[in-house]
């Protein structure tokens, strides 16, 4: 083989290293931004269902007229709706151990000892590791979210239904 042969090779596998670098990193940064996301969305959607919980409790404690059995069965179940919603949010909002590899200690023994296009590769394939990890621990937290989601409507939706109950004429 010749030399220019060697050094043109040894050129695209540092170009296809550095790319899988960069791709890892970014499907990393992608999956990183997720997890805020749902983060962000699970509390604008807690403090909305416990805002409209807190209304609903001084509406009822408010209220000039004593309530039917059927009334306060309804108003337990906005409050059974509402802590499964609480539960769910919890699970899905706690800290998890989240992967960011690869690990700084390892790299900065490493890079001493192999070449660039080595290290790159290998702080590629952590980063695979991590996604790998994330990706499983992101489902869980994503399933919870939307259980969270789907009982906060749930509970707007009891509240609506309790006040017309409450309020109705026949009652």
């Amino acid at each position: 083989m010749a030399e220019g042969d060697a050094a043109e090779q040894t050129a695209g596998e540092r170009d296809s290293i550095g790319l899988f670098y960069e791709i890892a990193r970014w499907r990393l940064d992608e999956q990183l931004e997720r997890i805020k996301s749902l983060d962000n969305k699970l509390a604008v959607t807690f403090t909305l269902n416990s805002a409209v919980i807190a209304l609903f409790g001084a509406a009822l404690a408010f209220a000039a007229q004593e309530f039917a059995y059927h009334v306060w069965a309804f108003a337990v179940a906005v409050l059974g709706v509402y802590l499964v919603n609480l539960i769910f949010a919890w699970r899905a909002y706690r800290q998890k151990n989240w992967s960011v590899r690869p690990d700084l200690n390892e790299l900065d023994r490493l890079i001493d000892s192999y070449p660039s296009i080595a290290i790159h590769e290998w702080a590629a394939r952590e980063i695979m590791v991590s996604l790998t990890h994330n990706e499983a621990l992101l489902q869980e937290k994503g399933l919870d979210a939307r259980i969270a989601l789907a009982t906060a409507i749930v509970d707007a939706a009891l509240v609506g239904v309790t006040a017309i109950v409450a309020t109705a004429p026949f009652a």
